[in-house]
């Protein structure tokens, strides 16, 4: 059975590298974005790689994501983010200000919050989700 979806909900998204001992966590607010966190919901867990676009790192996904209206340019090192035209989540890796639009659904968890993370181009990852009670 899959994961339920509450727009008052906060989930945490487990992203697991399979090619290397490496995770992290990152805490998903419902609110901050619903439509587009009940098309993550309904959608883990999968697999996939990671592309390197600085200040970014991008997991691209399978399935599309619907357009939000919460959008922003200016990024912090941590947030999850989704671009409506990418089909993809990106965290960022660094402060910035980006020459597009992303929508914030997350932060990354600690312990990695102002640790630098190592990602590898087409690292393999496999993403799932827990509702945090």
């Amino acid at each position: 059975m899959g994961l339920s979806f509450s727009a008052v909900s906060v989930y945490r998204v487990v992203f697991k590298c399979l090619n290397r001992d490496f995770s992290f966590t990152c805490r998903v607010m419902a609110s901050w974005a619903p439509l587009t966190v009940r098309s993550l919901i309904e959608n883990v867990p999968f697999q996939t790689s990671t592309v390197i676009r600085d200040p970014l790192v991008f997991f691209p996904v399978r399935f599309r994501f619907p357009r939000e209206k919460r959008f922003l340019t200016n990024v912090e090192a941590g947030d999850l983010v989704v671009a409506p035209f990418i089909p993809g989540l990106g965290l960022t890796l660094k402060d910035a200000k980006l020459r597009y639009n992303v929508v914030r659904i997350g932060k990354l968890e600690e312990p990695h919050v102002g640790k630098p993370l190592k990602f590898e181009p087409n690292d393999i990852f496999e993403i799932s989700a827990v509702e945090v009670k």
